[in-house]
């Protein structure tokens, strides 16, 4: 398609239309779109409600017209909405489309190089959101000197002793001279969690908790290379904390 992975961020995208052949050739754009990653699709609302809540996709391709609800009905079930690309066999949805500031509005069937254009847009859109969150930073001292790091690449604080390993998204652990309370203090809650007195997430990049033993789990970050082990108690307050948020946003 000629367009170039910016970095090694892709946008997590997600497809809701309930005809199967639509799905189909949509994955087939998206998987063919370096910028974006394929997290999955749903044929219904009620089905693409509980997906979007487990995968958190950055863009959702939605169909208009489905049984039962239809995609503008999705959206008002969401507490948070991602960036939407609506997929319509008429155009006559179009103006309450971006009335929900949509990202686009694509006719079927999709053609390639339409499809090019809305990846474009959606790079655009997700740049200017990621300079947003690197606005909103921490300064940190380091043994070689002050860092400034972007709250939404940190992804886990582990003490050590009077000091602490900051874990970045896709770079080696830093090492900070700080207790971990009082970088615990610092941070943003939500999405940061304590989970024990040795170590402080950041739940957006929580990916799977393994359990390794009846004493023990390892939790995998993503953009965290290692797996961080945790101990009994410390993994029941962490699965406590994601059950009470789903039963959350069910209600």
């Amino acid at each position: 398609m000629g367009l170039k992975e910016q970095g090694n961020r892709r946008i997590r995208a997600l497809v809701v239309d309930d005809m199967k052949v639509e799905r189909m050739m949509l994955k087939h754009l998206v998987m063919e779109a370096p910028p974006l990653e394929w997290v999955g699709e749903a044929d219904g609302v009620e089905a693409a409600v509980e997906l979007i809540r487990e995968r958190q996709p950055e863009v959702i391709f939605l169909d208009v017209e489905m049984p039962g609800a239809d995609g503008f009905e999705l959206l008002e079930q969401l507490e948070q909405v991602p960036q939407v690309v609506f997929v319509s066999s008429s155009a006559s949805h179009a103006v309450e489309a971006f009335s929900c500031e949509a990202v686009d509005y694509l006719l079927k069937p999709v053609m390639p190089e339409r499809f090019d254009e809305t990846v474009r847009r959606l790079e655009r859109q997700s740049a200017r959101a990621r300079e947003a969150e690197a606005d909103v930073s921490l300064c940190v001292r380091t043994l070689n000197g002050t860092s400034v790091l972007a709250l939404s690449d940190i992804l886990a604080v582990k003490a050590n002793g009077d000091f602490c390993w900051v874990y970045q998204r896709d770079q080696p652990r830093l090492f900070v001279s700080k207790r971990l309370g009082e970088l615990d203090d610092d941070l943003p809650k939500p999405p940061f969690f304590r989970v024990d007195r040795s170590l402080v997430i950041n739940m957006k990049a929580l990916a799977k908790v393994e359990r390794k033993d009846r004493q023990a789990s390892r939790l995998r970050l993503d953009g965290v290379a290692e797996a961080l082990e945790v101990g009994r108690t410390a993994t029941a307050r962490l699965l406590k904390l994601m059950r009470d948020t789903t039963a959350g946003g069910k209600r």
